[in-house]
């Protein structure tokens, strides 16, 4: 499974697109040594989103702009991811913000 902005995926699986934001920020989590526990946590949390973007545990949290935010932890390090359904294909999500919960 890659998490890259352009993965591939089966047609049953979803599509993880990155905002710039995002994509910056999982590059530099994929390259720090130092929390490999946070990225393995992120990376579940992917491979749910590609497996069926409609799990609860998915969806718990979500702001009035539609955003949905999943609270990601490791390393002694609480982040978040926050996703919304593409509004243009189906089987897409795209991933707006990865890093600690804004305003903290």
């Amino acid at each position: 499974m890659g998490t890259g902005p352009n993965a591939p995926s089966s047609e049953a699986e979803s599509r993880i697109l990155w905002g710039a934001h995002a994509d910056v920020a999982m590059t530099r989590l994929e390259t720090d040594l130092m929390h490999p526990a946070l990225l393995g946590a992120v990376r579940n949390v992917l491979a749910l989103l590609e497996d069926d973007p409609g799990r609860v545990e998915l969806r718990r949290h979500r702001f009035q702009n539609g955003l949905w935010a999943v609270a990601v932890s490791g390393d002694g390090q609480d982040w978040v991811l926050l996703w919304e359904p593409s509004e243009e294909r189906l089987h897409e999500v795209v991933i707006r913000y990865l890093g600690p919960p804004p305003g903290a």
